[in-house]
């Protein structure tokens, strides 16, 4: 299977939409950064979706597609702090969980093995993902209103690096297993 199928080629987008929804964010077009992530957001549903429909479901796939998920969450979150509008600690916690898990897949991968996404690794990234569509809707209202959806953001993500730090226990126990 080439790494440019449809499922992979959903995956690039990701990686190729970050920087450009980043730039769109610091140059206060939020409601274009809102329309772009929301579309890249979705198509992390679409490439898994697509590739158990093909048949096209491959280790690159397993492997990448998180990746890509990470790009694109860790951008924007990125330059949210840099604005002042995410917890740094929040961003810091998420970032040592993915560099611990991340180093897990590649010790496992030596050994021949794929550690895919489980449910509370998907869920944490559902959370991610809403999060980061509630700040930049934030942005696009003034007032209470505005912050309201900031507050509840917030909520998402602290609620993300929980599930963040579940999933990677259960991942470590299901190495044990293997």
């Amino acid at each position: 299977m080439s790494i440019l199928s449809s499922p992979n080629s959903l995956t690039f987008l990701r990686i190729i939409l970050s920087p450009v929804i980043c730039a769109l964010i610091l140059s206060e077009f939020f409601l274009l950064a809102l329309i772009l992530f929301s579309l890249a957001a979705a198509t992390d549903l679409f490439d898994g979706m697509l590739a158990r429909k093909k048949l096209k479901v491959s280790d690159f796939g397993k492997f990448f597609d998180p990746m890509a998920d990470k790009i694109l969450i860790f951008s924007c979150f990125i330059f949210m702090v840099k604005l002042d509008l995410v917890n740094c600690w929040s961003v810091v916690l998420l970032l040592i969980r993915d560099f611990l898990i991340s180093t897990l897949r590649l010790i496992a991968s030596k050994n021949h093995h794929v550690i895919a996404a489980n449910f509370w690794g998907k869920f944490k990234t559902f959370l991610q993902f809403l999060s980061v569509i509630l700040i930049i809707s934030s942005l696009l209202f003034t007032g209470k209103f505005g912050m309201i959806l900031l507050q509840v953001s917030h909520l998402f993500l602290w609620m993300s690096v929980a599930l963040a730090w579940i999933s990677m226990v259960v991942c470590f126990r299901d190495l044990g297993k293997i």
